[in-house]
């Protein structure tokens, strides 16, 4: 299965706060916390009113501490967006040519609603690669990152392992392998592009999986397409190096 895309995100957020009766405030800003009692007293602020409330416990989920920052492109009829900007894309990208710039779970869900909602041409971009894996292999075992981490890696690591990364030259090589035995490909699971700095045989190092794995169809097609068609012409007996080169 694979990450949850943008739009069934909010599906479960919206069944979410109707199952445990939660309303929202949005646009607020939080002046203070302090304790009371057994509890906190919260005190909010928006454009309208200031008011305190009385609360049993306080969650602070503030998300990554970074700011939405965008490179100018100075051309004629080229817009951009932050993906923090980024809500659907069933309505921006009809006969458009698309770019990318980033893999990570949200760059994925953009680039499939793009390719299946009209746009021209979608390209994406990446600096050092990516490591795709799905979500889950079977509603009855645990999330797939949860099992290679667990399994492959905290089940027998140590505090020198951890401080050499010698886990890491150890499980790069057997998630490698099982990924190339179950799916002809070593780089990521059913991934035949965009290969990961990381994701090497003699060194092993930290990667970030990416689990939205619904735009990797689109992205492997000319890659395979490449292979089958070398393989096709090997077999006919071509041998020059347009028909044959592999690469």
């Amino acid at each position: 299965d694979t990450h949850l895309t943008l739009d069934d995100y909010v599906k479960y957020l919206e069944a979410y706060t109707k199952k445990f009766n939660i309303e929202p405030i949005f646009s607020t800003v939080v002046e203070s916390i302090e304790k009371e009692g057994e509890g906190y007293v919260v005190t909010c602020k928006n454009a309208n009113s200031e008011w305190s409330a009385c609360y049993d416990a306080v969650a602070i989920c503030s998300g990554l501490h970074t700011y939405p920052r965008l490179v100018p492109i100075e051309k004629e009829h080229v817009e951009t967006m932050h993906s923090a900007n980024y809500t659907s894309g069933k309505n921006i990208f009809q006969k458009k040519r698309v770019i990318i710039v980033g893999t990570g779970e949200t760059a994925f869900d953009a680039g499939w609603a793009a390719a299946n909602n009209g746009a021209k041409h979608v390209t994406m971009i990446t600096r050092t690669g990516f490591v795709s894996i799905p979500a889950e292999l079977s509603k009855a075992l645990p999330p797939l990152d949860t099992i290679l981490a667990n399994f492959g890696t905290h089940a027998w690591e140590s505090n020198w392992s951890r401080n050499y990364s010698f886990h890491w030259w150890i499980t790069t090589k057997l998630n490698r392998l099982g990924m190339l035995l179950t799916t002809g490909s070593s780089i990521g699971f059913n991934q035949y592009c965009g290969r990961s700095d990381s994701m090497t045989w003699d060194e092993g190092r930290k990667h970030v999986v990416n689990k939205a794995t619904k735009c990797m169809a689109l992205l492997n097609r000319p890659v395979k397409t490449g292979y089958f068609e070398r393989f096709f012409f090997w077999l006919l007996g071509c041998t020059c190096r347009e028909c044959t080169y592999w690469y």
